[in-house]
């Protein structure tokens, strides 16, 4: 609660500010607070607001800020200066402009600036928090230019664009999912290891974590689609069924091996979710998308593992490789997830499939 010297109640933040402090159009003095969890933050605003007001005519004043043992006056115009050199202006506008015309661009975009050789020093006006890099002011230049008078170039090379494997797969698995009557969903890669592991049954494997999670919601990165999908049957327990959704989404493994210490893999995961949903059901599924894959030749495997009912679930095996399991879900896990109805699922490892194809092909 913030109060004045006669202890007044000015506002309560973030919930509610007094009447005392009401605006009318006979106001004439303005006390403008903001509160925040970033100070650089809170200045920026605070720079926005004052201007503005400054620019229709208001006179802006200080105030003395005393906070965790420390004094300031706010609002503090002072503002980061940046350094630009004029060939980095021309390399990425492709023009040969002088410097005096440079100068003349960002002083139309309202920078202050200053010249030393072949180096800009541009101090922006306290409103623009919207520069943070030096090609936000190269922008300005091209802005205060008018993009109008920049001329048209024909590349110097042709090159003809095509889709991702990934994405004509995608297209193809779509349309074989949504010819058999299942809904697409899409999910975050964010996941958290109860409803990655616990929910689901099994014993946490290695994965990625993020390192400050401003949610508990959302601490790892998923490994493998069949959580996400059970999350979406959970959320809509209630709605009308048969329940049949499919999602191609990407998955995380950690990999010490790359410079990246992680691995993207693409991955399908369906769950049919009905009174009479089955082994049968989710089997032939699975082998519609691999006849218009042109898979022929694949394996099954008992999966006696969870989340699937032992004697109800199956491992696909392409080429000696997995490429992923289907099955009816134990009931045990439909219990942690809120659900009643019988529901099968099934996921399969997309990247695999393309990694077999490519070998293949060489």
């Amino acid at each position: 609660m913030i109060v004045d010297s006669r202890y007044e109640v000015l506002s309560f933040p973030p919930i509610i500010n007094s009447t005392l402090t009401e605006l009318s159009e006979e106001t004439k003095n303005i006390f403008i607070e903001i509160t925040g969890t970033d100070l650089d933050s809170m200045n920026k605003t605070l720079n926005i607001l004052t201007t503005a007001f400054s620019d229709m005519g208001g006179k802006v004043e200080r105030v003395e800020v005393r906070y965790d043992g420390k004094t300031m006056e706010t609002p503090n115009y002072d503002v980061r200066s940046w350094r630009i050199r004029s060939n980095y202006v021309n390399e990425v506008l492709g023009l040969n402009l002088e410097i005096e015309k440079i100068v003349k661009a960002l002083k139309t975009m309202r920078h202050d600036v200053e010249v030393m050789d072949e180096t800009l020093i541009v101090h922006p006006p306290p409103y623009r928090a919207d520069i943070m890099h030096p090609i936000d002011l190269v922008e300005d230049v091209a802005i205060g230019l008018r993009y109008s008078t920049l001329k048209p170039k024909q590349p110097e090379t042709l090159t003809y664009g095509r889709l991702h494997p990934d994405t004509i797969l995608e297209e193809i698995i779509r349309e074989v999912m949504i010819g058999l009557g299942y809904t697409e969903v899409m999910n975050f890669t964010l996941t958290n290891e109860r409803e990655e592991y616990e929910k689901m049954g099994v014993d946490p494997h290695p994965h990625v974590k993020i390192l400050n999670p401003v949610s508990a919601e959302y601490t790892i990165l998923r490994t493998w689609i069949l959580p996400s999908l059970m999350k979406n049957l959970s959320y809509n327990r209630r709605s009308l069924y048969p329940q049949r959704i499919f999602e191609i989404g990407d998955v995380i493994h950690p990999a010490e091996d790359v410079s990246e210490k992680a691995i993207r893999r693409l991955k399908l995961g369906a769950v049919s979710s009905h009174k009479d949903s089955s082994y049968s059901e989710i089997k032939s599924v699975m082998e519609e998308i691999l006849r218009n894959l042109m898979i022929d030749g694949y394996e099954l495997k008992p999966y006696d593992l969870m989340p699937f009912i032992a004697g109800r679930a199956a491992e696909i095996f392409w080429m000696g490789r997995s490429l992923g399991f289907m099955g009816e879900i134990h009931p045990e896990i439909l219990t942690k997830w809120g659900l009643t109805m019988p529901t099968a699922a099934l996921e399969i490892d997309l990247t695999i499939i393309q990694e077999i194809k490519l070998e293949q092909k060489n």
